[in-house]
């Protein structure tokens, strides 16, 4: 027996239960075979949209993180050379980096 069912925004994993026997496999949505299973009337299990949200959601937290990381991180350089020669970080990049620290905190 097939089951079939939507695992994130993009795809459909299958799962084939055949005594000890499992088979899984992943297609993209609206791929050839999904467009197959459809014609023939196979039931998938689909995200709720409330899930989908979700998942767009975190997608976005995430996305948000990383920047802000990224950003602390190339910056780093600023602070070490203050701790190390007394010159002063910009206003710009200190204001930055709070806000970039406050995004982290956020998530």
């Amino acid at each position: 027996m097939k089951t079939y069912k939507q695992t994130n925004l993009t795809e459909i994993t299958w799962q084939e239960i055949d005594g000890d026997s499992v088979t899984t496999s992943t297609f993209l949505i609206d791929s050839d075979e999904h467009k197959q299973l459809l014609a023939e009337g196979v039931k998938i299990k689909m995200l709720s949209k409330a899930a989908k949200v979700d998942i767009e959601k975190q997608r976005t937290r995430d996305e948000t993180n990383q920047n802000a990381l990224s950003y602390l991180a190339s910056t780093d350089w600023f602070v070490a050379r203050l701790t190390e020669t007394g010159k002063p970080i910009p206003a710009d990049v200190i204001e930055q980096r709070a806000k970039a620290r406050e995004a982290v905190e956020r998530v």
